[in-house]
């Protein structure tokens, strides 16, 4: 299981103590689940969702959860969201380089938009990650007099629900690594690198740094358990695994003191943990880690286990703050070297404390808390629901032509025209409205510009001005995304790619043309002389 998975069976399990929890995922998720309803669907077929969401109060989700059912918009239910992985960041780097990164990036934000403009409440995993939503939701028009009037502080729009650590234990239930593994010994040291070979990750300062040990110490091995996602379709191979076990063959280390598996079960995942003497989390400076948190490093936590980390991320800062071990510049491979080859004399007592105070302090229970709380009375995000009141919807579960009709009932001047029958500017109309939706004008008047009467963002193509519309955010987007987009947009952007082949053709052209005319002019001048 994937850290998402993960994450999502630990909350339902805190979640099913004092709620009825219906864990849903794609596939057949086979789970020892005595207090949470499992139930299985087929991404993007709604009928398939559709029974577990029925009487549902509230519904947790990721992005491509909507992204496979936009439904769920529509469904009358608070939505809470989690953005605790940084989908489109990861995206950048997964396919940079490749032809198909512009879409694959371009698909995220469009997930991201949808994620910003549905949700009722938003969770994520630190105060790091939180600060980037906030200015996510702040451009989505999410921070606005509604939110922030029911809570300065905003926690109620966006809250922090980090990865927790299991109440109990990890349990050893047989040998997997020591004396188990071809080429590793009963008394070997093990340095363990939990999760798998992602772009972002770092494997390669790892595996340099086990060639400057094996010059100290034999009996040291790197074990890679699990390099491939479970899910291939959704998550191909990296290149970066390729190049770790290109490296370790090259360095002469490839299954003689570094090692590499494929996948390891969550059942099976507290043995290795166990079993090891050092866990790594390494990675490379780019933004992603600015905003990672690295679930393995929690997992390291469970098991008491020392730990080599690279600074940058939100989990490294959790090593210092309890003093778990050694954090890292990036890319340090003779500090990487030194540091596990100290925490492997260390006496057990080194990090006991420290290791103690982090499993009281780091409980999925305590980290559910934010969550808990919603579920017990779960809401409409307030500037949501003034919308429907503005629009006088009693829910979300109405089509888009609906919700276009009751916005021209709600304007007076829907025809462009005032009572008086003068031609009134779209500007002045979309003033109107706005003042009407926000409650007229004062201190906290919004004054409406040209580009607010665009029913598109100015980021796309399309450039339609339509009065009315154009203020109404929220009901745009929603029209736009529903309706028009997934229609229009593939077209614009076939045409758009043939504008920009015809432009560059216009421009040789051009310049053929000046050259021609300079060559010309040239022999003019020659034959006049």
């Amino acid at each position: 299981m994937a850290g998402p998975g993960i994450r999502y069976w630990e909350l339902a399990r805190v979640l099913a103590r004092p709620f009825q929890v219906t864990l849903a995922a794609p596939g057949d998720p086979q789970l020892p689940a005595a207090d949470v309803r499992l139930c299985s669907y087929e991404p993007g077929r709604w009928d398939s969702l559709a029974p577990a969401v029925e009487g549902t109060e509230a519904i947790l989700l990721c992005g491509d959860v909507l992204a496979w059912f936009p439904m769920l918009e529509r469904a009358g239910i608070p939505l809470i969201v989690d953005g605790y992985d940084p989908h489109p960041l990861e995206t950048l780097e997964l396919f940079a380089g490749t032809p198909e990164q512009e879409h694959k990036h371009r698909e995220r934000e469009r997930i991201l938009q949808m994620q910003c403009r549905v949700g009722d409440f938003f969770v994520c995993a630190s105060e790091r990650q939180r600060d980037w939503w906030l200015g996510l939701l702040e451009a989505a028009g999410r921070v606005n007099v509604h939110t922030y009037g029911e809570d300065p502080s905003l926690r109620r729009l966006i809250d922090v629900v980090p990865f927790g650590l299991p109440s109990s234990p990890p349990r050893h239930t047989r040998q997997v690594l020591k004396g188990v593994w071809p080429g590793i010994g009963p008394e070997d040291k093990v340095a363990l690198w939990g999760g798998g070979l992602w772009q972002w990750l770092d494997p390669l300062t790892a595996i340099r740094a086990m060639a400057q040990i094996r010059e100290r110490r034999d009996d040291v091995k790197l074990v890679f358990p699990g390099t491939r996602h479970p899910n291939t379709e959704a998550v191909p191979d990296m290149p970066i695994h390729q190049a770790a076990v290109r490296l370790a063959e090259e360095l002469g280390l490839l299954d003689r003191h570094v090692f590499f598996g494929e996948w390891v079960s969550y059942e099976e995942w507290p043995n290795y943990l166990v079993e090891a003497d050092v866990g790594l989390s390494l990675h490379f400076d780019t933004v992603e880690a600015r905003l990672a948190f690295r679930s393995r490093v929690l997992d390291y936590i469970w098991a008491g286990l020392p730990m080599v980390v690279t600074r940058g991320d939100a989990t490294s800062g959790v090593v210092e703050r309890y003093d778990l071990g050694a954090v890292m510049d990036y890319e340090d491979v003779e500090g990487v070297a030194e540091a596990i080859l100290r925490l492997l004399v260390a006496p057990e007592e080194t990090f006991r404390e420290g290791f103690e105070r982090a499993r009281r302090d780091l409980t999925w229970e305590k980290a559910a808390r934010p969550l808990i709380e919603f579920c017990r009375h779960p809401r409409r995000a307030p500037d949501r629901k003034a919308m429907l009141d503005w629009l006088e919807i009693p829910d979300e579960s109405i089509n888009a032509e609906e919700i276009e009709r009751r916005i021209r009932e709600r304007s007076a001047h829907a025809d462009g025209t005032s009572p008086s029958g003068e031609i009134e500017r779209p500007e002045d109309i979309a003033e109107d409205l706005w003042k009407e939706m926000i409650g007229g004008e004062g201190e906290g008047h919004i004054s409406i510009r040209q580009r607010d009467c665009d029913i598109v963002p100015r980021h796309y193509v399309i450039d339609w001005r339509v009065p009315i519309l154009g203020p109404v955010h929220a009901v745009v987007r929603r029209i736009i995304n529903a309706e028009i987009r997934r229609y229009l947009f593939p077209s614009l952007e076939k045409q758009s790619s043939f504008n920009r082949k015809v432009m560059q053709a216009l421009n040789d052209l051009a310049r053929e043309n000046m050259r021609l005319r300079r060559e010309i002019e040239e022999f003019q001048r020659v034959g006049l002389k």
